[in-house]
């Protein structure tokens, strides 16, 4: 069991401009059990609700995000050197979300983000960890109505593969590629949306 309270100050999130914006205060309550259901299976389940405070605009409230209830599960089962992860997460926004950025201040929707997704982690080398995953995500959202039905926003599936390599006990060298191929909904009409990341970084540890 966790939980936890955030409370925010007031900040510009557009330089130079008077306006400001307070993202007000969360209350956040976790729970969740995990634990082994075999020598090499691990199992988890937890349910987080949170519950926040409208934003304020120059002091006046403006929609906030409100209750949200998340849930996830996942099963880890090891399969000889290699692992196998498999995972879902689902998440409920009650209410509009103020989200600040470069341009100004935006409005997420209400909604839902539903998630299944799996994860395998290979030897090929002796030290060499080769870590395919992939990942099919749907969202949904209504209007700022509290009567409106969710409506689908869009669906994607991410794909990809981390190489790592340890260089010492404290040093690992990693080379990470993903993608995404999905659809979403822009105004009416399903637009397709397509991306590519390759990336390298060197990871160290104490």
């Amino acid at each position: 069991f966790a939980g936890s309270y955030t409370h925010s100050v007031a900040f510009q999130p557009v330089l130079g401009s008077p306006r400001e914006l307070k993202p007000g205060g969360e209350l956040r309550l976790r729970a969740g059990i995990e634990g082994p259901l075999g020598d090499r299976t691990y199992f988890r389940v937890a349910g987080i609700y949170a519950a926040r405070q409208n934003d304020q605009i120059d002091e006046i409230d403006a929609n906030g995000m409100g209750d949200r209830i998340s849930g996830y599960i996942s099963l880890d089962q090891g399969l000889g050197p290699a692992s196998l992860t498999v995972y879902a997460f689902d998440s409920y926004r009650a209410d509009p979300q103020i989200e600040p950025t470069a341009l100004g201040s935006a409005i997420l929707p209400r909604g839902n983000v539903l998630a299944l997704g799996v994860q395998a982690t290979i030897p090929v080398a002796r030290e060499t960890r080769l870590t395919p995953r992939a990942e099919y995500r749907r969202s949904d959202r209504a209007m700022e109505q509290e009567g409106d039905d969710l409506e689908r926003l869009g669906s994607s599936l991410r794909f990809g593969a981390d190489l790592r390599q340890p260089l010492s006990r404290q040093l690992d060298v990693v080379l990470e590629a993903s993608g995404l191929v999905g659809s979403t909904v822009h105004e009416g009409n399903s637009v397709d949306v397509t991306g590519f990341r390759l990336g390298f970084h060197v990871e160290a540890r104490r």
